[in-house]
C-alpha cells in the first residue's frame, strides 16, 4: 500500500490518528472496504481482535469518534441504511446490488475478511451505544492542560467539535488569546509549542490554535 486506507486509526490507549489524509472532518474517501468506500468512513482498531477483546479505551474512542462524525453527517449511529455495492474483488456483494446495513457496520459485513475479528465484532453494539450518546461530539469542550507535567497528549485525539447546527465560532474566538498564551508558556518544555512558534505562531502557516496541545 502507498497510503493508509482507513480514515482513522485507534490504538489500545484510545488515541485517535488520522489515516487517509485530507481531514477527519472532511468527506475523504478512504480505501478501507473495497466495494463500499463511497459514502463511508473507515475506522481501524489497531490490533488483532480475533480472540482478544479490544481495550475499553479503544472501544470508547471509536464510539466517540463515530458519534462526532455521524453527527456531522446527520446520521443515527443506531440506525440502518441501504448501500449499493461498487463491486471489486474485495466484496462478496455484486456490483450494483443494494444491501441493508447498520449505519455502523463491520468490514466483514461487506468484505471478504474476518475484520474486525470475532472479539472486535462483538463490541459493535457497545460502540453504537457510545456513538449515540456522543452524537456530534456530546457535551465536551476543548480543555487546556493545567501544567506541562500533567497535560495529556491530545495531539491525536478528537478536538470535540460543536454539535451539528450550532455556531461555535464566538466561543472559539474568545478562547484564542488563552490558547496562544498557553502555547507560548509551554514553549520551553513542549516540542509541539516550540514548532508552532518556529513556524510563525498564530501568523504562520499553522495559524491560530483551536484546542490545547
Amino acid at each position: 500500500w502507498c497510503d493508509i486506507g482507513y480514515n482513522a486509526l485507534v490504538d489500545k490507549y484510545g488515541q485517535i490518528f488520522e489515516g487517509r489524509a485530507g481531514g477527519l472532518d472532511k468527506p475523504v474517501q478512504g480505501a478501507h472496504a473495497g466495494g463500499f468506500n463511497e459514502n463511508t468512513v473507515g475506522v481501524a482498531m489497531m490490533g488483532d481482535y480475533s480472540t482478544q477483546d479490544p481495550s475499553q479505551e479503544t472501544v470508547d474512542s471509536v464510539g466517540k469518534f463515530l458519534g462526532w462524525r455521524l453527527g456531522k453527517a446527520g446520521l443515527d449511529p443506531k440506525g440502518t441504511t441501504t448501500m449499493t455495492s461498487e463491486g471489486t474483488d474485495f466484496t462478496f456483494i455484486g456490483k450494483g446490488k443494494s444491501v441493508d446495513l447498520p449505519v455502523i457496520f463491520g468490514h466483514r459485513d461487506v468484505g471478504n475478511t474476518e475484520c474486525p475479528g470475532d472479539a472486535g465484532y462483538a463490541r459493535l453494539g457497545e460502540i453504537r451505544d457510545i456513538a449515540a450518546a456522543n452524537l456530534g461530539g456530546g457535551d465536551a469542550t476543548p480543555a487546556l492542560p493545567d501544567t506541562p507535567d500533567t497535560a495529556p497528549d491530545t495531539a491525536v485525539t478528537d478536538p470535540a467539535p460543536s454539535r451539528p447546527g450550532t455556531d461555535a465560532s464566538s466561543t472559539l474566538g474568545e478562547n484564542i488569546p488563552a490558547l496562544v498564551a498557553e502555547l507560548q508558556r509551554l514553549a520551553s518544555t513542549s516540542p509541539v509549542a516550540q514548532k508552532w512558534l518556529e513556524s510563525g505562531a498564530e501568523t504562520g502557516v499553522l495559524g491560530v490554535p483551536v484546542s490545547g496541545l
